[in-house]
């Protein structure tokens, strides 16, 4: 019985030496300079293997922060150019009325032309006229209705296309029913 316990506690021993140690047995028994020596070549693969991994974690850390970074530059660059395109859209609505009436708008200008049958106690702002009976006026069509001479308003959308007094855009009617149309079903 005793020699069968021996047998089954060395057997236990050396399956769990063999776990934790990677030791390999033989059909003889290992001295003990030779666990100590698999011992410290395990401990060795153990740190080298833990050493491997730890660069490996850094350098993913490194690829990480590098991505990171990047992609911060480009979405500052974006930031950058939106600013750019907006700024180009800003000054383009703000130089709208340099810009001339179009063929459409000064063409229906011209079609609601009317002579004036009473002098008007109003002026023409663009070339400070009175305006008088007989003379031939356009209302522009803005909110207000502003009133000016025929040639002067004509001259005046050659080179802008907005209201002399209240810097209405002046639009055809296909514009506008373009504008509502866009408005009304997008």
């Amino acid at each position: 019985m005793v020699v069968a316990v021996s047998i089954m506690v060395f057997l236990w021993f050396t399956q769990v030496h063999r776990y934790l140690y990677n030791v390999l047995y033989g059909p003889f028994v290992l001295s003990e300079q030779e666990i100590v020596d698999t011992t410290r070549r395990n401990l060795w693969k153990q740190y080298v293997q833990a050493e491997q991994e730890a660069r490996r974690r850094r350098e993913q850390e490194e690829v990480t922060r590098r991505h990171r970074e990047q992609d911060e530059e480009i979405r500052r660059h974006r930031g950058e150019q939106d600013e750019a395109i907006n700024a180009f859209f800003a000054s383009l609505d703000e130089r709208a009325d340099e810009r001339p009436a179009t063929e459409g708008a000064v063409g229906e200008m011209r079609q609601s032309c009317f002579t004036l049958e009473l002098d008007s106690e109003e002026n023409c702002v663009i070339c400070q006229d009175g305006m008088k009976e007989g003379e031939k006026v356009i209302k522009f069509p803005c909110p207000a209705k502003h009133q000016y001479h025929k040639d002067c308003l004509l001259q005046w959308l050659q080179r802008g296309s907005s209201c002399p007094v209240c810097r209405h855009q002046v639009q055809s009617r296909r514009q506008q029913a373009a504008h509502v149309f866009r408005l009304v079903f997008m």
